[in-house]
């Protein structure tokens, strides 16, 4: 028996990076995913039927676009008819964009916090409302390092997950007499093609202020959500941990 035996965990963006290691390790604790990706190809359902035949667990699928609020809501209505309980949200989907300051303009934020920070508030509204129902849920929301850094380049991106931070805390305390937790996890440089989307000079630059000098892998991600969606964290709310390898303490 799992830590998840015979519940419903939501997670966004798993079929790459972390949200791909998410969905294996709350699988592994016998978790049944509710797995949303834009995209779904053949590779990604073949990896979904690899781990419903190892853990005994059940993957369902479903489409959303962040960037459409009309169609987002649509969808998580089916999923909520299909899951009339969730046990855990994991927002995890997101787009990374540099720029500096000057070279960003406004519409360029505006479509970075639209699937960032705006599609973020959207599915919380609605799968709140369902762990406010049910009287019980946990939400984690992964956010950045560099939404408690500032670095150059990073106006939109990490803006966004500050404004994400921001919610997270603001929501943990609405919701806490529902007995339904809301925490972040703020990753360092991780392991990933997202990670290594940063030249080798950037990388170096990053590992060079951080402790453990390395970058961190998509399972020590994983295994944080795993803890905080679970009972284990049962006293945890309104928290954003970083795991940064001690870049930000």
């Amino acid at each position: 028996m799992g830590l998840y035996s015979n519940q419903q965990v939501l997670i966004t963006g798993t079929n790459r990076g972390i949200g791909k290691a998410m969905c294996e390790a709350f699988a592994k604790e016998g978790a049944n995913i509710i797995s949303c990706n834009r995209t779904i190809d053949d590779a990604y359902l073949n990896f979904c039927k690899t781990l419903e035949d190892k853990y005994t667990v059940s993957i369902k699928n479903y489409s959303i676009d962040l960037s459409d609020e009309t169609l987002l809501k649509a969808t998580l209505k089916q999923v909520i008819k299909d899951n009339p309980t969730i046990h855990v949200l994991v927002n995890n989907a997101a787009v990374a964009f540099n720029g500096t300051f000057f070279m960003t303009s406004s519409q360029k934020l505006a479509e970075v916090f639209k699937i960032n920070f705006f599609s973020q508030i959207t599915i919380m509204q609605v799968i709140a409302r369902l762990m406010q129902k049910q009287k019980f849920g946990s939400i984690i929301n992964m956010v950045s390092v560099g939404a408690i850094e500032a670095n150059p380049g990073y106006l939109a991106y990490g803006s966004s997950k500050a404004a994400l931070i921001y919610a997270t805390r603001v929501l943990s305390k609405e919701i806490a007499p529902f007995n339904v937790r809301v925490n972040a996890i703020a990753p360092g440089l991780t392991d990933t093609t997202m990670g290594h989307t940063k030249n080798e000079v950037e990388i170096e630059k990053v590992l060079s202020r951080t402790p453990l000098k390395r970058m961190a892998t998509v399972d020590e991600i994983a295994d944080l959500a795993v803890f905080l969606g679970s009972d284990k964290a049962s006293y945890i709310t309104g928290q954003v941990i970083p795991v940064d390898g001690g870049r930000s303490s």
